[in-house]
């Protein structure tokens, strides 16, 4: 056949349908992964190849998918994976010959399971032994993020720069991948690294969600690529441990053909199935094909996505990136019951004070109050002050995060603290599950994808926590700079108390990020020992612990806890780009005394 490129110049692509499952169906329920047939039933492999090429699939992917030592533990060592490997390089090409392309097909290892250099390695091995085996075209697919396809493609390209590489994302019908980011900001990526010919989507959806998605997409010159799922997953069978032929798709290869052959008109180069297509499938939409693309162009229409143009005024942000003073947040706790008075007058003494934003704590030390984004737009609302409401990862799933997000937007909040979330006691666990989707790196990484998409032109400004009295100041070093990339633009720090604590702040600034040091005000001695002992973050050293005594009068305790809270105050004030006020019991009248008398010195 002549040189791909050549061939996508003018043609569609037609690519074969689902290995797995398709296999499954020939065979019956199977032990193990399929990719072990390549060895031990080479005949059934070849079998599923021909049919599909008989289809009218011009380009096959080798029976190589989870084929990996840390994928499925094939064998228990990289020999019986570089065999099954060299094997299904084999089988495909007997079945191709000169009628169909055959594609390396790698698909994600299990990042979750083993380190960075751990799957590195792993993949590295698995190009190299396609490489020596001659082929030349690889599919990356069903990946929910870029790094591995991009790290790797530029290995492929190195190796051999006539190489032709597709690289293929999972997303859900809204469009985000497993790891929450948006299929335009993945297409992004990958046209940025300028590694891949092609790239696309495949799996998670049926064809009318897939295509009507990917129809939204620029694809930034690359070759556009389709392969959705014959329908939808059904389980079969009751069993607890689940096998690919326990799950039928919903959709008939006439309707999966129908609906995905207007995909040629569209200028999709790369067209195929994925999970439930067979051979069917193909037949059917490699005719229907055939006859869209009779006379269409190959420009690929792209719908256009009316942006909002930004109309909501966003005091904190402004103020933070804009203006040359210190920023005021303060942080109040949302009630455990339906009262919010005590709440609401202590938000109107820090409007009256003239504080730059309330930040509404998410049920911190998981004990369950108010809802912190509810709590945080009843504040805008009423009382006409900027809110930043902490989003906690820990009680909510994806769809709920992404629910409350739409709400808060919708409600005119502009501004989000990611947070992983406190655990949930020992105690309680029984009862009282952690969800955990998403840790406030990813959540980040979340909202901004949201950002560039839904809330494009009027963006949610979000920051993120950094504990400065962590045990392992370098660990959270690392996790910060990880929040930064994912996009945070400021930083809340735990309070600070002492000198180790102030060169952490200083090392987070260093990061180049506006960093708000945290700074809480012990009022007597029973609060100060709670504070140093019970609180998680926190960290008052004995020093500051002897300025108290129990005999002390509120007065007395009071003046002692303002008279410490300023000197810190003046000692990190070159550092810190704003100060944030933790009020326990939302008591805020010492926060305020404060507030005024920094003012006074002229440090805020």
């Amino acid at each position: 056949m002549k040189n791909i490129r050549e061939y996508l110049q003018n043609e569609i692509l037609i690519a074969d349908g689902a290995a797995g499952t398709y296999i499954s169906s020939l065979t019956g329920r199977i032990s193990g992964p399929c990719e072990m047939l390549n060895i031990t039933s080479a005949d059934t492999v070849l079998r599923m190849h021909k049919q599909y090429v008989k289809a009218g699939a011009k380009l096959i992917l080798t029976n190589t998918f989870s084929a990996s030592v840390a994928g499925n533990s094939i064998g228990g060592d990289f020999d019986t994976t570089s065999a099954i490997i060299k094997e299904g390089v084999k089988i495909a090409s007997m079945a191709a010959q000169d009628n169909a392309y055959v594609a390396a097909d790698i698909g994600p290892l299990p990042e979750t399971m083993f380190d960075s250099a751990v799957i590195s390695e792993e993949y590295r091995r698995i190009v190299d032994t396609f490489l020596a085996s001659d082929v030349n075209i690889f599919v990356f697919e069903t990946f929910s993020y870029s790094v591995y396809p991009i790290k790797f493609s530029r290995y492929i390209k190195n190796k051999n720069p006539e190489a032709f590489i597709i690289i293929s994302f999972a997303v859900m019908p809204d469009g985000y991948s497993r790891e929450n980011i948006s299929g335009q900001r993945l297409i992004d990526e990958v046209a940025e690294a300028q590694c891949a010919d092609a790239v696309g989507f495949n799996c998670c959806c049926g064809p009318s969600h897939l295509l009507n998605y990917a129809q939204t997409v620029d694809f930034r010159g690359m070759v556009p690529v389709i392969m959705p799922n014959a329908g939808y997953p059904q389980r079969e069978s009751g069993d607890l441990t689940i096998q690919e032929s326990d799950v039928t798709y919903s959709g008939s290869p006439s309707y999966f053909a129908s609906r995905l052959s207007s995909a040629a008109s569209c200028g999709f180069k790369i067209i195929g199935g994925c999970c439930g297509t067979t051979p069917r499938h193909i037949a059917m939409l490699s005719d229907a094909v055939s006859k869209a693309s009779r006379g269409c162009g190959n420009s690929l229409s792209v719908h256009e996505v009316q942006k909002p143009i930004r109309r909501t005024l966003n005091t904190f942000s402004d103020t933070l990136l804009h203006e040359n003073r210190k920023t005021v947040v303060v942080e109040l706790e949302p009630p455990f019951n339906a009262d919010i008075s005590k709440l609401e007058n202590a938000a109107k003494v820090l409007k009256d004070l003239n504080v730059d934003a309330i930040t509404v704590a998410d049920s911190p030390m998981a004990r369950a109050r108010a809802d912190s984004l509810a709590t945080a737009a009843r504040l805008k609302r009423t009382i006409g002050i900027e809110v930043i409401p902490h989003l906690c990862c820990r009680d909510k799933n994806l769809n709920a995060i992404k629910s409350s997000l739409i709400s808060a937007y919708i409600e005119g909040i502009r501004n989000i603290l990611a947070v992983t979330g406190d655990p949930i006691p020992d105690t309680d666990r029984a009862l009282v599950k952690g969800v955990f989707n998403l840790n406030s790196e990813s959540l980040c990484r979340y909202i901004r994808s949201l950002n560039s998409d839904i809330f494009s032109g009027d963006e949610i400004f979000y920051g993120c926590a950094f504990n400065v009295n962590a045990k392992n100041p370098k660990m959270e070093l690392k996790r910060l700079e990880k929040k930064l990339d994912a996009g945070a633009s400021f930083v809340l720090t735990q309070p600070v108390f002492t000198d180790d604590a102030a060169e952490a702040l200083k090392e987070a600034k260093n990061k180049g990020v506006k960093v708000i040091a945290g700074l809480v005000t012990p009022v007597n001695y029973k609060n100060a020992v709670f504070l140093a002992n019970e609180m998680p973050g926190f960290n008052i050293p004995e020093k500051f612990l002897k300025r108290f005594s129990p005999d002390m009068t509120r007065e007395q305790g009071e003046n002692e806890g303002i008279a410490i809270t300023i000197e810190i105050a003046r000692k990190i004030a070159h550092i810190a780009d704003g100060f944030y006020f933790v009020v326990p019991f939302n008591r805020v009248n010492v926060t305020k005394r404060v507030i005024e008398a920094l003012r006074a010195d002229g440090i805020i």
